[in-house]
């Protein structure tokens, strides 16, 4: 004998119908795309330019997987993985140029089936903690960093002479061999007094430096 009135079992089996078609959506994951759209108004995604950017991306052998024009200015590219994502949207930048009017950016694509997204079924957007974190990819800028501390070691080398009143010449960047052929660059410093008086405290001078300093005494009085 059931327990609850008939209409009641239907009203759970519509339920669980409607939880599993609006559930639907996850088993279709997001792609890694690229969204391709114009900065200005009345700049368009022409068919000519769609065919060249598929082209300059087959040069290199970069698949697309599935294209779709949203609007005439809003053009999407979806991809394999997020490798050739990222390696095809440095090749449409390349050959689009710096001064292009268009946007390329990083895009992930729904895969839903129109008839779930007609239905307003879409998949749960997740987060940035449960899509695994952000990724940073930090450039050094090598030669910033190592003109800063040239610029450093030159003026402590030339603060402390002075502190000390030794008299000197020039403080100059040089190229030197080491014993193993590496060429380095390094710091000549030219004193002008006689090295024995004040040996010890030149020494103690250039001790701090992250530079090698190499010493030229021209002997003058």
């Amino acid at each position: 004998m059931n327990r609850y009135p008939v209409w009641k079992y239907f009203f759970v089996l519509i339920l669980l119908l409607f939880g599993i078609i609006y559930a639907l959506p996850n088993l279709y994951p997001e792609v890694p795309a690229l969204q391709i759209s114009s900065a200005e108004p009345d700049v368009l995604l022409t068919k000519t330019m769609k065919a060249d950017i598929l082209d300059a991306l087959k040069a290199t052998h970069l698949d697309v997987q599935a294209s779709e024009s949203i609007s005439e200015t809003q053009w999407i590219l979806s991809f394999r993985d997020t490798d050739d994502q990222a390696a095809a949207q440095e090749r449409i930048k390349n050959f689009l140029g710096d001064d292009s009017p268009y946007v390329v950016a990083l895009y992930l694509m729904p895969t839903t089936p129109a008839w779930l997204s007609a239905l307003g079924a879409n998949s749960m957007r997740l987060g940035l903690d449960l899509r695994g974190g952000v990724h940073f990819l930090l450039a050094v800028d090598v030669e910033s960093i190592f003109q800063r501390l040239l610029m450093s070691d030159v003026k402590n080398i030339t603060t402390g002479l002075r502190e000390e009143h030794i008299r000197y010449s020039s403080v100059l960047p040089m190229q030197h061999q080491d014993a193993q052929g590496l060429t380095l660059t390094c710091l000549l410093l030219t004193i002008v007094l006689k090295p024995i008086r004040f040996s010890q405290r030149i020494i103690r001078i250039i001790n701090g430096c992250r530079l090698t300093v190499i010493i030229d005494f021209s002997l003058k009085e």
